[in-house]
C-alpha cells in the first residue's frame, strides 16, 4: 500500500510529500491519467513526479528522458499492468529496483490474479501485486 503520510527527509528530518510516479503501456494513458488523479485526491502528501500522459509520442527522445527523471526523482512506483504491451514500463520498473523503491503492481482490469501474467522480479522484495486500484 502507498504510504499514507509524509515521509522525513534524511539530512533534515523535515517531513516531506512523498512522491510516486505511475507508469503504464501508452496505449492506456486515460486510465494511468486518473489514477493519477485519484491518488492526488486520496493522499494529500502524495506528489505525481511526472504525468507521462500528457505528453505527445512524436519527440521519444524527450519522453523517454522525462519520464526516467520522473522515476528516478519517485519513492515509489505504481505501475498499470497490462496482460500484453507496455514494454517501456519495464524499464520504469528495472530503474525502481535498482534505486531499491517499492514498486506497485496493478492490473489495468480487475483480475482473480493479482496481475495478468507473471515476472520473476515480481518476487523480489519491495515489489507488491494488488488484483485491483481499491485494494492497492
Amino acid at each position: 500500500m502507498i504510504a499514507r503520510r509524509s515521509v522525513e527527509h534524511v539530512e533534515t528530518g523535515e517531513l516531506v510529500m512523498k512522491r510516486i510516479f505511475v507508469a503504464g503501456p501508452w496505449e492506456h494513458r486515460q486510465k494511468a491519467r486518473e489514477l493519477m488523479r485519484k491518488i492526488e485526491r486520496t493522499f494529500a502528501d502524495v506528489e505525481v513526479t511526472h504525468d507521462w500522459t500528457r505528453e505527445d509520442d512524436e519527440d521519444a527522445v524527450v519522453a523517454a528522458s522525462l519520464d526516467l527523471v520522473g522515476v528516478q526523482r519517485a519513492d515509489e512506483l505504481v505501475i498499470l499492468w497490462p496482460p500484453t504491451g507496455g514494454h517501456g514500463l519495464f524499464v520504469e520498473m528495472g530503474v525502481a529496483i535498482e534505486r531499491g523503491m517499492r514498486v506497485h503492481l496493478v492490473p489495468l482490469e480487475d483480475s482473480a490474479d493479482a496481475v495478468p501474467f507473471r515476472t520473476i522480479y515480481q518476487e523480489l522484495p519491495g515489489v507488491y501485486a494488488y488484483p485491483n486500484v481499491e485494494v492497492m
